[in-house]
């Protein structure tokens, strides 16, 4: 009898520990019939409210101040381009850095902790009490500079050794030293190891140039690109994307898109694609320790903040789309094509969409959960305001709360669009009327944080069961999420509020702020958006006048696209690098 109920109990374990696992692993690509349906969907006229530039066969309609429309002389729906998406240079880009002492759990759980206690300065000020930056000076204390004991496996090979110094040659690598160096200066101990810790790099690229051929040898030219920065006066690294080695340096065919009718999986796809090799990289982290570690590191970094951006975007063009179905945007677009562009947008931020009306379904319970939200958090700042004598008014769409003092002065922009938080129940807040540095703060702490919890903590673990060998496997994004989850909710919901707050400068829209309250709360946003994709705000209207141009010249049959439907339905990326 033991010996049944013991097996019962050991099989029900381990079915548990099947289908958990399966579902960190499991893939959300839409399947074949559905993105065919998708695409029928679109592949009809719709009428354009207001005429726009013709250009050879195609109607060109500029959307508030960055987006771009496209659809044929017919009305065909083509895609809507983000002018501001797609870098125009192969400039380096600081993908982040860390300093050497947070390199261990107990780093992880200090960087929490410091974002954290930014977070609770900044909320001094809707406690109306006025907030210092140097208190924040306690989370900068410094450490010991040792050679990391998770680097001391490393070896590293001869071209390494010679900027070091080294120049004796090494059939067995040289060991690792305190210094910069880039991925391609690894020194494997087999074969093996070398063919499963390059692999993640090989499917990244693989996504990111297409019509390039990517294998164990040419990847690591790529790799190369990838350099960890050694800062000896800080005791810190800085992690460099840097693409001015790139070897093929390809002009790109068309700006980036958030909306793309020809192949409306297109963006989704993408990021399954992206997300797919995240889980590669999961295995690898572990398995091939220590050059796993670092190699996921970079990838995760790289993709995390790929999806971040594209998710960003598209936001920006939700404020916009949901704006015009409440009538209180001007928009091109018929209410039919609107609806459904929404419904297209909100498909791709789906967690795990299982056919094609699942963006429909997602827009609809995010909307339920937006209105709960909405009213606790209304609650909350009516008993605030009323002690306080303050006033506040609901704009952008009614997902935020403008709040000024009893003198009318703007004290800040908070959410309505996320309920309070669950234990300490204060209300997330966008941007603060006096300063973005404890956002700021908070936000390099999280970011920090989750990386280094999603990198170094393990995802699954053996249940010491005798006679059965039980594996419990978390999701994937476990650790980052227990860290990051309310500051990605926040920062989806800023991208809203920057194109809304772009479009309110232009007095295409109304926020209820001054000119100056406009340009302050957009300097604020971009502070506190921390992606190393983002184009600079000032850098941001000539980036703007370039992609416009690439797009003309594309429509106009000035560059190698011969038919932008067929290239749209394609070849094209959401965001080219």
């Amino acid at each position: 009898m033991y010996n049944l109920n013991f097996m019962r109990i050991s099989i029900f374990l381990g079915l548990l520990a099947f289908m958990w696992g399966h579902a960190a692993f499991s893939s959300s690509d839409l399947s074949l019939q559905d993105q065919n349906a998708l695409k029928e969907m679109f592949n009809r006229p719709f009428p354009m409210i207001q005429s726009g530039e013709e250009i050879n066969n195609y109607q060109l309609h500029l959307i508030g101040h960055k987006f771009a429309a496209v659809s044929t002389q017919e009305g065909f729906p083509l895609a809507v381009f983000d002018l501001t998406l797609s870098h125009l240079s192969y400039a380096k880009i600081i993908l982040g850095g860390f300093l050497i002492k947070d390199f261990s759990l107990k780093g992880i759980f200090r960087q929490k902790n410091c974002a954290e206690h930014a977070l609770k300065l900044a909320q001094k000020e809707f406690k109306d009490k006025e907030p210092k930056e140097s208190d924040l000076s306690e989370c900068d204390s410094d450490a010991d500079s040792l050679v990391l004991d998770a680097w001391k496996d490393l070896r590293m090979n001869d071209r390494w050794a010679e900027r070091q110094g080294i120049l004796q040659k090494s059939a067995d690598g040289h060991a690792f030293q305190e210094s910069s160096f880039s991925l391609a200066e690894f020194h494997y101990p087999s074969p093996d190891i070398e063919v499963n810790s390059k692999a993640p790099f090989i499917d990244l690229a693989n996504v990111l140039y297409p019509e390039e051929t990517w294998n164990v040898d040419s990847i690591s030219a790529f790799m190369d690109e990838f350099e960890m920065i050694h800062h000896p006066e800080t005791k810190s690294y800085e992690m460099v994307w840097n693409r001015d080695k790139r070897v093929n340096k390809k002009k790109l065919k068309l700006p980036g898109f958030v909306l793309n009718f020809a192949n409306p999986a297109a963006n989704i796809i993408y990021k399954n694609k992206i997300r797919r090799i995240e889980q590669y990289a999961d295995i690898t982290k572990n398995r091939w320790w220590p050059y796993g570690a670092i190699i996921t590191m970079f990838v995760y970094r790289v993709t995390d903040k790929l999806i971040d951006r594209l998710n960003y975007h598209e936001s920006q063009m939700i404020a916009l789309l949901e704006s015009g179905l409440r009538f209180e945007y001007n928009l091109p677009m018929a209410a039919p094509l609107i609806d459904l562009a929404a419904d297209l947008v909100y498909l791709s931020k789906t967690p795990a969409p299982q056919h094609f009306r699942s963006g429909a379904e997602y827009r609809k319970s995010l909307m339920a959960y937006q209105e709960k939200a909405r009213a606790k958090v209304v609650q909350k700042i009516d008993k605030r305001a009323r002690k306080n004598n303050w006033s506040y008014e609901l704009v952008g769409n009614d997902k935020f709360v403008v709040v000024r003092d009893k003198d009318q002065k703007f004290k800040g922009i908070y959410s309505a669009a996320i309920k309070p938080h669950i234990l300490a129940r204060y209300v997330s807040q966008h941007v603060s009327g006096k300063t973005a540095a404890f956002k700021v703060a908070e936000r390099l702490g999280l970011d920090v944080a989750g990386l280094l919890a999603k990198t170094f903590l393990k995802t699954y673990f053996k249940l010491p069961i005798p006679y059965v060998n039980v594996v419990v496997q978390l999701p994937r994004d476990f650790w980052d999420n227990l860290v990051r989850t309310r500051m990605k909710k926040e920062i989806n919901l800023e991208g809203e509020l920057v194109s809304l707050v772009d479009e309110a400068r232009s007095c295409r829209l109304d926020l209820g702020l001054s000119k100056a309250e406009l340009a302050t709360v957009r300097k604020r946003l971009d502070a506190a958006y921390l992606n190393p994709y983002e184009i600079p705000l000032k850098t941001e209207a000539e980036v703007i006048e370039k992609n416009l141009e690439l797009l003309k010249k594309a429509l106009n049959g000035e560059t190698q696209i011969q038919d932008l439907r067929q290239e749209l339905g394609q070849n094209s990326l959401p965001m080219a690098l």
